[in-house]
């Protein structure tokens, strides 16, 4: 097999980890609105600096990756492939953030949804582009 990373390709990679970011950091703000002002732009831009680490680093290969060993299944069988690999890629990423750590497991919740929604919005992005 021979991996072929076209430019659509990887501006759709590019775009979709860009809007999963987005979506994660707006989503995160929410959850820890009841902070101060202070200790909420602190926890803003952790979460900011390694959810973009995570999602532009990690993410952004695992998706390659996955394209790359589902290309030759064809119709739904592929999308179920991709989102079982997508969630399986998610708590794999979560049990590599809490190695070490005891009180991490909420990682295992927002790096799955990470995940999911980053399945999503890179499927919603190549219908579209593919579309045009």
């Amino acid at each position: 097999m021979k991996l072929s990373l076209t430019n659509n390709k990887i501006y759709r990679k590019l775009l979709s980890a860009l809007f999963t970011w987005i979506l994660f950091l707006l989503g995160y703000s929410y959850v820890i609105i009841e902070s101060t002002t202070s200790e909420f732009m602190f926890f803003l831009a952790i979460a900011s600096f390694f959810s973009f680490i995570g999602i532009f680093g990690y993410g952004l290969m695992v998706s390659i990756f996955f394209d790359f060993i589902t290309k030759k299944i064809k119709g739904v069988t592929r999308y179920i492939v991709k989102f079982i690999l997508y969630v399986i890629s998610g708590l794999i990423g979560s049990a590599i953030i809490s190695i070490g750590q005891n009180d991490l497991e909420q990682f295992y919740i927002f790096t799955t949804i990470i995940a999911i929604v980053y399945f999503l919005i890179d499927e919603l992005n190549a219908m579209f582009i593919n579309k045009n």
